[in-house]
This record gives C-alpha cells, structure tokens and sequence, in this order.
C-alpha cells in the first residue's frame, strides 16, 4: 500500500470540514439544549431551594404559634383552674351565710315563739291570779282595809311633788264641777272631812266634793277631778297590774 500525500491531505481536509460541519450545525445547538437544560435545572433547583426555605419559615413559624397556643392553653387552663377555684369558694362562703342567716331567722322564729308560749303562759297565769287576788282580796275586804287606803290616799295627796301640787291647785281653782270621790262601803263624816280638808290645802280655798258608793271598787276610794285621777283602792290597782304585765308581754323585742 502507497502513502499517497494527496489522499491524505484530502482526508485532513475531510476531517477539518467535518469538524466545522460539527461544530457548525450540531455542535452550537447540542450546547444550547445543554445550557438550557442546565438552566432549567438550575431554576428548578432555585425555586425548590425557596421552596424549601419557604416550607422551613412556615414550619418555623407553626412551631412558634404552636408553642405560644401551647403556652395560652396552659394560661388558659390555670385561669379556668383558678376562677374556678374562686368560684368554689364564693359559692361555699355564699353558701355558708345563707345557711348561717336560716338558722338564725329559725333561732329567731323559735324564740319569738318561746317568748309567745311564755307570753300566753304568763298573761293565763297572770289572769289567774288576777282571778284569785280579786277573790282572796274580796273576801278580805272590809270597812277595816277601806280606812286604811283611805288613808294611804291622804298621805299620797299631801306627799306630792311642788309640780303635781301646782298642776292640781289649778285644776281646782279652775273647775267649776265637784271633785268626784267614790269608795266601796261609803266614807263616814270624819274621813269625808279628812279628803276634803287635804284637797282644801292643795288648792289653798275651798273646794267643792261629791262623795258617792262604788262596791266595785272593792275597798278603798278613788278620787278624780277633770283628767286627774288618783286611786287607792283594789279594784283600780289589780287592774294597773294586770295591764302592766300584759303591756309587758306584748312589748318583747320582735325579730
């Protein structure tokens, strides 16, 4: 086989053509869809990468709100625990007081009705020996124990403060009707001589009586005069004592 020069020039320039014809037509394109494609995975790789930093600032920012919902749950929870704790104790303080202030009223109805019983127990008793003190006293009563109050009236008259004496002086001066004096067994000379004599002093003149019988007044007188009265005898004197206990009973404190 001949090396021939030409032949092989020719084939070098078959191949520089073919090399130019390469990178002319094939080359140039295959590089573009390679950069394009480099490019592509590139921006795929860069939008993937903020993606992902987008998927991490979320997640990030989950976390944050799940742990500051954690924390407000917890907050939460302690709050309610503690209202209702509170609460509880509001209600039992409440609780305690309404049932503090039943037993009391109940205290109170319970000696309302005690002192009514007692009340009702005392005014019977007290009638009772009303009842008994106006027998026993009636069948004691005589002329004998109507001088002795008879007298005790006069002591009374003459033992009057200066106001009672002034007040009365005046009635008597002032009034034109007699001075009414009743007594059970009707009072003898002397003993009319005696009350008109002390009523005399008191209005210092002469002073105009009328003198008449009252049995019910057992024993004993009462003299009065306009609205002034003064008693001495059983009959007024049980009844001042019975409507002062029974007034008594009637005035207790009422809750």
């Amino acid at each position: 086989m001949e090396f021939e020069l030409s032949t092989f020039f020719f084939e070098i320039v078959n191949f520089l053509v073919l090399v130019w014809l390469l990178k002319r037509f094939f080359y140039k394109p295959v590089m573009a869809v390679i950069d394009r494609r480099k490019a592509m995975v590139e921006k795929t790789l860069s939008d993937a990468q903020e993606i992902q930093a987008k998927a991490e600032a979320l997640e990030e920012q989950y976390n944050h709100k799940l742990e500051i919902w954690q924390k407000d749950k917890k907050a939460a929870q302690l709050s309610l625990k503690n209202e209702m704790a509170e609460e509880k104790d509001r209600a039992l303080k409440e609780l305690k007081t309404q049932l503090a202030q039943e037993e009391e009223k109940a205290k109170a109805r319970m000696e309302r009705k005690m002192r009514e019983i007692t009340g009702a127990a005392d005014t019977a008793a007290l009638a009772l020996a009303g009842k008994f003190m106006k027998g026993l006293l009636g069948r004691v009563a005589g002329a004998e124990l109507e001088e002795s109050l008879v007298q005790v009236a006069l002591e009374d008259m003459a033992s009057l403060d200066a106001a009672h004496k002034e007040n009365l002086a005046k009635a008597l001066q002032t009034e034109k009707e007699p001075v009414e004096v009743a007594s059970a067994y009707g009072l003898n000379p002397t003993q009319r001589q005696a009350v008109e004599t002390a009523l005399q002093k008191l209005a210092g003149g002469k002073v105009a009586c009328r003198f008449t019988q009252d049995k019910k007044l057992v024993a004993g007188i009462r003299v009065s005069l306009a609205h002034w009265v003064m008693n001495a005898n059983l009959h007024d004197e049980l009844r001042f004592f019975q409507e002062e206990t029974n007034a008594g009973n009637r005035h207790f404190p009422q809750n």
